[in-house]
């Protein structure tokens, strides 16, 4: 421990690292699972697997809060969030909804408009900080995704992108977005 050096980093940003690289581990094999697993297993078993998995994932984070281990509830949630778009591919999958008529684009933008309404409610409810940065990302697909069977040229995607950038500027400025301390009161 040489006083005029200090370390490059702290123990806390080195512990943070395999969390990191866990969650990412995670992440990727769910998105293969919920891609791949097509040809071995029933589109009906594979979203309660889905489903199951993102309630336990979304259900830990509050009580890992509380024990005083934010990074890995962070992280937890995180995943936790990322298998809720999945969860809807999955349910597309099923095709209970794709017979409805409704295109890819419009239900993947119904999708991530209720991935981003879960992100917001899941931050407000437990103080973290990853879901409110998830609801800013599920939110950057919904306009042009919802718009896209009604845009026919450059102006058209000037206008819905338009509209993106006016409501990041709305979350940005809006209090739903504010930061809060993590809950220690939940369950």
């Amino acid at each position: 421990d040489d006083p005029e050096h200090p370390p490059e980093a702290s123990s806390r940003e080195v512990q943070n690292i395999p969390l990191g690289l866990g969650a990412l581990l995670l992440a990727v094999a769910a998105v293969v699972f919920a891609a791949l697993a097509t040809s071995s297993m029933d589109a009906l078993a594979r979203l309660g697997i889905l489903l199951v998995a993102t309630v336990l994932l979304l259900l830990a984070p509050p009580v890992l809060a509380r024990r005083g281990l934010t990074s890995t509830a962070e992280t937890i949630a995180t995943v936790g969030l990322l298998l809720v778009p999945l969860a809807g591919y999955a349910l597309w999958t099923v095709d209970r909804i794709g017979n409805g008529g409704a295109s890819g684009a419009l239900y993947s933008g119904l999708i991530f408009a209720v991935t981003t309404g879960v992100a917001l409610g899941y931050a407000r409810g437990t103080g973290l900080r990853a879901p409110r940065f998830a609801a800013v990302l599920a939110a950057q697909p919904v306009v042009p995704l919802l718009a896209y069977e009604r845009i026919t040229g450059p102006g058209g995607w000037a206008l819905v992108l338009t509209v993106v950038a006016v409501l990041d500027l709305w979350l940005a400025r809006s209090g739903l977005l504010r930061e809060n301390p993590v809950r220690r009161d939940l369950p």
